[in-house]
């Protein structure tokens, strides 16, 4: 699982984004951690230290000092190590270095129990942290025994908008604060006529209040859940960026063949100029009472009224092609225009293209049935919802005539359809409807990857059954229902990074007044990162939870 690498290297304090060799090396075995047991013990030894460095401070100070750099070492020397060859083999400078950088100046400058207490609260949050990621990963480990996990080692090559900034934010944001930090050491003893300790102590509550880590962590960690959550659903992510673009979604286009059809025929109209339709409909549910057949059940379906089969005298039938039958002394023919005509009848000008069967009474032609696809049972209330949750623009493309395109489309409430569409004549209205949408706006196309593969490769997100490749999400049985789930899903996944963001941000700016006013301890703001980071990964978690569609059958 690439994705809960870079997760374990963010929350055990690796350094995010660096990319070295070794830590690919490290993390490609399988991690089958819960809880790291042995730091659980440092980080009990390293509170007891820091115990006895706070009894010991008022009298044996020296050896409060002591204490305190064994406690700071014990919890947190993995971190500083890494942190440092990370600095000079990758030239990476990371929020582990900061804090290094933090915890050395508290000591130097006086502080040593503020950096033992922050030491030990860092290490405890990567540990709460780690549990948290963990929790995520049993998710998605039990969909793996449905046959339902994503593929996390190719969810984790892509990245939405959200989390390509954050990277490049992290890269650049940790040497700017370090720089930040030392003008405010310099400048604040100047400015505010303090002494140099006060300066530098401002400093490094800055640097630990401006740490990026709350964030680098729980963004991809929400996004990862909110797969984990679709998933659960039987909507399957292929890549997080799909769940970026599915929050801009303005215009869904449906394949009407393999996005909006259910199994089975209905009849959509009887016409007749001899005789009432409903009159020549009976009298054809009588002819098919004794068929099987995909057109005799559909004719049956509609009919919905008793059938006398004691008047049924003969039947006869030529499978796939027509029925003949005999009823109270009246024959009765029913079936395909091939099959009316071999028999001396003519449908004339009734005879049309679409899939149809033709009657004829005492071999005298009397109307005629049109058969159209049935919709799948919970299309029209999907597509219902997906218009009314965000206006959207739904369209459907059809290999039918445009009249059987205007009665599914009806049927399935899409608003718009192009009918007689073939392969190529689908890709170019896809690249018609993609050229008029605006810059922060996107097309999600539902269909056959495989038939429609010059659709997908134009579509921002495509959507296809579970046996395709190309597709940015797939479901055992595509259509509006997986669009409605895989896109509540995302927009809740984006308001729950956007919750974090802020609410970091927010804490963050009140726990940096505090600093300015000078009533912010180091300790506090050590308290303050480390709840933040711990806040936002648990309300990340909550994105794992699945957003209901509530759809009935129609």
């Amino acid at each position: 699982m690439g994705f809960f690498r870079e997760i374990d290297k963010a929350v055990s304090g690796h350094g995010h984004g660096c990319g070295c060799n070794d830590c690919v090396r490290l993390y490609n075995a399988p991690d089958t951690r819960s809880v790291d047991r042995v730091l659980c013990v440092r980080l009990v030894i390293a509170a007891a230290l820091f115990i006895a460095a706070w009894i010991l401070s008022g009298s044996l100070s020296a050896v409060s000092v002591l204490l305190s750099c064994a406690s700071v070492l014990c919890a947190g020397y993995d971190r500083f190590v890494r942190a440092v060859a990370v600095c000079v083999r990758e030239k990476n400078v990371n929020e582990d270095l900061l804090m290094l950088i933090v915890v050395v100046a508290a000591v130097v400058i006086g502080h040593p129990l503020e950096a033992a207490g922050g030491t030990i609260l860092l290490q405890v949050s990567a540990v709460l942290r780690g549990v948290a990621v963990d929790k995520v990963r049993r998710g998605l480990s039990i969909l793996a025994e449905d046959g339902a996990e994503p593929d996390t080692d190719e969810l984790s090559a892509s990245h939405t908008r959200a989390e390509e900034f954050i990277a490049h934010f992290a890269r650049l944001y940790t040497p700017v604060i370090i720089a930040i930090a030392v003008v405010i050491a310099v400048v604040t003893p100047l400015l505010l006529h303090t002494t140099a300790v006060e300066g530098i102590y401002r400093a490094l509550i800055l640097m630990v209040i401006a740490c990026p880590c709350a964030l680098i962590v729980s963004v991809p960690l929400a996004y990862m859940a909110g797969v984990g959550a679709a998933a659960r659903q039987g909507v399957r992510f292929r890549n997080t960026a799909a769940e970026d673009r599915l929050c801009r979604a303005d215009t869904v286009v449906f394949d009407q063949h393999s996005a909006l059809e259910g199994e089975g025929l209905r009849v959509v109209s009887v016409k007749s100029d001899r005789i009432d339709a409903d009159v020549l409909l009976r009298i054809a549910a009588h002819a098919c009472a004794y068929s099987d057949g995909e057109y005799a059940q559909s004719v049956k379906a509609a009919y919905q009224d008793t059938i006398y089969i004691e008047l049924i005298q003969s039947f006869m039938q030529d499978p796939g092609r027509g029925i003949t039958v005999e009823v109270e002394g009246v024959s009765i023919l029913l079936g395909t225009e091939e099959f009316v005509r071999e028999h001396g009848v003519d449908p004339g000008l009734d005879a049309v293209p679409e899939t149809s069967m033709y009657l004829a009474i005492d071999g005298k032609y009397a109307g005629r049935i049109l058969f159209g696809a049935v919709a799948r049972p919970t299309a029209a209330a999907a597509v219902a919802q997906l218009a009314w949750d965000g206006d959207r623009k739904l369209v459907m493309l059809s290999e039918e005539t445009p009249a059987a395109a205007e009665k599914f489309s009806r049927l399935v409430g899409v608003g718009q359809y192009y009918a007689g569409c073939g392969a190529d004549g689908k890709a170019g209205i896809v690249r018609d409807l993609r050229e008029r949408l605006r810059k922060n706006e996107s097309l999600v196309f539902v269909g056959d990857a495989a038939k429609d593969a010059a659709c997908f490769e134009l579509a921002d997100v495509g959507i296809a059954a579970s046996d395709s490749d190309s597709a940015d999400i797939t479901a055992a049985e595509p259509g509006p229902e997986t669009v409605l789930k895989a896109i509540r899903t995302a927009k809740r996944t984006r308001s729950i990074v956007l919750q974090n963001v802020i609410g970091v941000l927010a804490f963050k700016i009140l726990v940096l007044s505090m600093d300015m006013l000078g009533v912010c301890p180091l300790w506090l703001a050590m308290l303050a990162d480390a709840g933040a980071a711990l806040a936002a990964v648990l309300n990340s978690m909550r994105a794992l939870i699945p957003h209901g569609t509530a759809l009935t059958e129609e």
